[in-house]
């Protein structure tokens, strides 16, 4: 069975599967911008930490 096929093998229809799609691009924007932040503040953490470590064994 393809992949074209599963839905409607599971008796979803074809109005749903845009649906299903779409929410799935919207699920994945939002976790690479969460994800995204998320590096961010770890690099903001590593500097943070690099500066400290720079002034205390001066």
């Amino acid at each position: 069975m393809s992949r074209s096929e599963l839905p409607e093998a599971c008796g979803i229809e074809a109005s749903e599967v845009g649906r299903i799609e779409a929410g799935k691009e919207g699920l994945a924007g939002g976790l690479q911008d969460y994800l995204a932040e998320q590096v961010e503040n770890v690099c903001e953490l590593a500097s943070e930490q690099s500066e400290f470590l720079k002034k205390r064994d001066t």
